[in-house]
């Protein structure tokens, strides 16, 4: 065999009876690993280090290597495509980016373990042969350029425990860092000076200049990712969404990359139940018709087999899985002393993910809760989010005591009647919907979502363009997102009148 060339192809049996069709066979040899797979991300070694030659004609058409793929460590590929007006952000993208190099070693380990759709088996992702941690998620979003970028300007100075404005107001504290469903403190910028992605200088003194500098960029350039026409889909239903990605998303892609698309918000008319998004559980498609990195890292979450649960389809708003694949988090993982994150669980402590919370947090009976019991006592950044006994929203530290029933504490109470903790938030249009139930007996289970996901997805019938395992009928909308946002910061104020 000479490379390219890695397929072999018969004459067919054009004398027989049946005049059989010639067969094809494409393959890939290792001299990396004996898995074919070194690093366990579902990129074969040779794609890796080579390029993929999508039909076999000797031509490459991927050129993995020159996108930044390594056969010694974990990459995740994504293209996005966006309808006008709907454009992803440069700091949601680079926050999910940040989120994935930061994962941990055993992310993916135990794949192999779970029972996966559709009846396809898990691949046990090894650690990086490369000695590192992290998987390095590379979003084609073509030559996007963000109108808020800053060639040459600092990056991520939302947690940086720097006052940079000058205004007494630090990272998570200042508004500029928190801005609900755009901001994100390890890829939001503290007090931004003014862009200059447009005006034609060289900023920073390297080779590009405005939309050709990577500063600016909101995403990857490789060659993919652009403005699409609506693909007026309620979902990932076979009629449009599958027609508009045979125009958009080239087919020699279709084993590498992951697809979404963000599209408007369908009407009601079109589309009675509502939804923020839908999702392939073990596939590689997903639409999105909010705008926010929280509601893409969603769905591409159900693409790594991830469920509302982490591991299980429901409950949806459990208070102890701190992940963004909780309905209640989806807008990011509330820190101590204000801002978010965006991460599955268990959530960075540091923004590098050295350090971590608890892995799975221990369960929780709603009729035996105990409010001296704390969730996580050694995590001291991140917080979770439950129903209390009144019906309230509450945010709560993960290693202080949470007021389950909503009274005054002290005294703090261990046998506490049955609480639904994992509802919807109060009044009458009570957010995200997705957690309405009436259960207050439930045993709520934590998960841990890192070594849960599965990179690998061709075993799950991708090629074939229809939905596999679609999920995600009730995801919140962006209007559902923006009230939760402010349940969970309103102050709660008491006023007595004597």
């Amino acid at each position: 065999m000479n490379w390219p060339q890695s397929c072999s192809s018969g004459d067919g049996d054009a004398g027989s009876d049946e005049d059989e069709p010639a067969v094809k066979v494409c393959w890939d040899v290792s001299t990396a690993s004996t898995s074919g797979d070194a690093d366990g991300d579902g990129l074969l070694d040779g794609w890796e280090l080579n390029g993929y030659n999508a039909d076999g004609d000797g031509t490459i058409d991927v050129d993995l290597p020159a996108m930044g793929a390594a056969r010694d460590h974990k990459d995740l590929f994504l293209e996005l495509d966006w309808t006008p007006g709907r454009e992803p952000t440069r700091a949601g993208i680079q926050a999910m980016k940040k989120a994935f190099a930061a994962a941990p070693p055993n992310a993916g380990a135990s794949a192999a373990s779970r029972q996966t759709p559709k009846g396809g088996s898990g691949v046990n992702a090894p650690p990086n042969p490369d000695g590192t941690s992290g998987i390095n998620l590379h979003v084609d979003t073509g030559g996007l350029r963000d109108p808020g970028g800053r060639e040459g300007g600092p990056v991520g100075t939302c947690s940086d425990g720097i006052d940079n404005g000058a205004d007494g107001l630090i990272d998570g504290l200042d508004p500029t860092c928190n801005r609900a469903l755009t901001d994100y403190l390890d890829a939001s910028v503290e007090n931004p000076q003014p862009t200059n992605c447009a005006e034609g200088t060289n900023n920073d003194g390297d080779p590009f200049t405005d939309e050709h500098d990577p500063d600016c960029l909101v995403g990857d350039d490789l060659g993919g990712g652009g403005v699409i026409a609506d693909p007026a889909a309620c979902g990932l239903d076979n009629a449009t969404f599958y027609p508009a990605k045979s125009l958009n998303f080239a087919a020699s892609r279709r084993l590498i990359f992951h697809y979404g698309v963000i599209a408007p918000q369908p009407g009601v008319a079109t589309c009675p139940e509502q939804t923020g998004g839908e999702g392939e559980v073990g596939g590689n498609d997903f639409i999105v018709f909010n705008t926010d990195a929280g509601t893409i890292m969603h769905e591409l979450g159900h693409n790594l087999i991830l469920r509302h649960g982490g591991f299980e389809p429901k409950p949806n708003c459990k208070p102890n899985y701190v992940s963004i694949m909780n309905y209640d988090l989806q807008d990011g993982i509330p820190r101590v002393g204000g801002g978010t994150i965006l991460d599955y669980s268990p959530p960075r402590r540091t923004v590098d993910g050295k350090s971590r919370g608890t892995g799975a947090l221990p369960p929780l009976k709603e009729n035996a809760l105990s409010e001296p019991t704390l969730l996580d006592p050694h995590d001291q950044v991140n917080r979770f989010v439950f129903t209390d006994g009144t019906g309230q929203k509450v945010p709560n530290d993960l290693d202080l005591s949470p007021n389950w029933n909503g009274d005054t504490d002290p005294p703090l109470e261990a046998n506490l009647l049955p609480i639904n903790i994992d509802n919807a938030g109060p009044g009458p249009n009570p957010v995200p919907s997705a957690c309405i139930n009436a259960t207050t007996n439930e045993v709520l289970t934590g998960s841990d979502d890192w070594t849960f996901i599965l990179l690998p997805f061709r075993q799950f019938g991708d090629s074939a363009d229809a939905a596999i395992n679609p999920e995600d009928d009730d995801v919140p909308t962006t209007s559902e997102l923006l009230a939760l946002h402010e349940q969970k910061n309103t102050t709660d104020v008491g006023v007595t009148v004597t």
